[in-house]
């Protein structure tokens, strides 16, 4: 990869691909900023009102095991979504 780019360093310097890589990171950041935003609103919202609750007594797990669950999730989930843009 650096290779590549020491090779199109020269490119990479004009003010036109500049401002498209800066706009490019920009798009990036504000689409990241809103999926945390969402994980955010979705773990403040509490395992007791979420639908996951419902489909854990349907299969009769115990509201602590349900939560500890849905907490894993939400934590992969960020996980994931930080190794993506990285």
């Amino acid at each position: 990869m650096f290779r590549v780019f020491s090779k199109f360093s020269s490119l990479l310097k004009r003010p036109e691909v500049k401002s498209a890589i800066f706009e490019y990171q920009d798009t990036l950041i504000k689409s990241f900023k809103g999926d945390l935003e969402q994980l955010r609103d979705k773990f403040k919202g509490t395992y007791n009102n979420s639908g996951s609750r419902v489909i854990a007594q349907f299969y009769d797990i115990p509201d602590l095991t349900g939560s500890i669950i849905w907490n894993y999730e939400i934590n992969r989930k960020l996980k994931k979504r930080v190794s993506n843009l990285q």
